[in-house]
Parts: C-alpha cells; sequence; structure tokens
C-alpha cells in the first residue's frame, strides 16, 4: 500500500469533507505528523452544533465545560469557589433575592465584579447585573434613578 499523501502544496484534506484546506484551516493538535486535527474547522464546528442542539448529555458537558473556562480565565475563580458562593447566597441573587435558575439566561447566576479592581462582590441574576452595568457602577445615577422611581409612582 503506498503512503498516505498528508500534505500536498502545504494544503491538507480533511478527513470529513474531504476538501483540500490550508493547514490554518485545522486546528493545532499535537499528536499528528502534520501538528494539525484530522478534520477542518469548519467540519469540527459544525459537528460540534450538531452534537449541542441533539445530545442532552453533550450540551449539558459543553456548558459545565465552558463555565468553568470563563470563570477561571475571567475572574480566576474555581468552579469549588463558585459553588460556595451559591450555597452562602443560598442560591439567589444578591440584590433582588430571585432564586437562581441555570435553566433560564436571565435568571442564572452571574459573576458581579469591580470592573475597577477585578473584586468579586457576588453573584447576581441577570438583570441585576446588567442594571449594575447599565448604571456604570455610578452610585450618583443609582440614586437618581432611585429618587426618580419614589418621585413617580
Amino acid at each position: 500500500m503506498p503512503p498516505r499523501l498528508i500534505l500536498v502544496d502545504g494544503n491538507k484534506q480533511c478527513t470529513k469533507c474531504k476538501e483540500w484546506k490550508p493547514l490554518e484551516d485545522f486546528v493545532t493538535a499535537i499528536n499528528t505528523t502534520t501538528g494539525r486535527a484530522a478534520a477542518c474547522k469548519n467540519c469540527v464546528n459544525s459537528e460540534r452544533k450538531y452534537k449541542y442542539h441533539n445530545d442532552l448529555e453533550f450540551k449539558s458537558k459543553f456548558k459545565a465545560q465552558t463555565k468553568k473556562s470563563r470563570l477561571k480565565l475571567q475572574y480566576n475563580l474555581s468552579v469549588e469557589a463558585h459553588n460556595k458562593m451559591l450555597e452562602s447566597q443560598k442560591y439567589r441573587c444578591k440584590i433582588c433575592n430571585t432564586p437562581f435558575d441555570n435553566s433560564n439566561n436571565i435568571t442564572s447566576d452571574r459573576v458581579d465584579h469591580c470592573h475597577k479592581t477585578g473584586r468579586i462582590r457576588g453573584l447576581l441574576c441577570g438583570n441585576c447585573n446588567l442594571g449594575l452595568g447599565n448604571f456604570k457602577d455610578n452610585i450618583e445615577s443609582m440614586k437618581s434613578a432611585i429618587l426618580y422611581l419614589m418621585e413617580n409612582q
């Protein structure tokens, strides 16, 4: 059997769509002869998207891994520390006391932090987190909004 062609003119053939594409169209993979994955990025993304929408176990694992990565990268917060915060807040928003429901994007928990110092203040629901963000953490503007609401009820 003749040896399998891996690269032709700097291009590689995707094992899924069979198209020849530049190496940049493949994610890096350490344990391969080309240093790239067998399937191209488009095919891998299409397959993931299909599995995400049709395989509940895959979707659950994907969401958990994404949340874990985001907590670590954005806030340097471990899943364990996040879970302790949830427990200490009795699984409720620190401002409005709404119970967190991670099946709903608005009532799922958000990590609230100071944009100047990076210090984590607590966990909020989506509405409260957006409210603080829209006021840009400006206490005077928030006081004005409270006065406005009190005068116009």
